[in-house]
């Protein structure tokens, strides 16, 4: 079984442009648990529009509202 404790998974940002980011999560590959722990989470906050964490590619795509000027994912 595999653990889901944030700290245990290292975040890379492979690709952003306003409103959206893409981040390789390398305890992603094959966990399902992961992922639906990812995207229930990050679906409830306000600014987050849209979140797929694809289990075979280890990558989590997160769709956003930034503030105007922003690039950054909000806090």
């Amino acid at each position: 079984m595999q653990d889901n404790k944030p700290h245990d998974y290292l975040l890379i940002i492979n690709d952003r442009v306003p409103g959206r980011t893409r981040i390789s999560v390398p305890g992603l590959y094959r966990n399902d648990s992961l992922r639906e722990n990812l995207e229930s989470r990050l679906t409830v906050l306000d600014e987050i529009r849209l979140v797929r964490a694809n289990t075979l590619t280890g990558n989590l795509l997160v769709e956003y509202t930034a503030p105007r000027g922003n690039r950054e994912l909000p806090a």
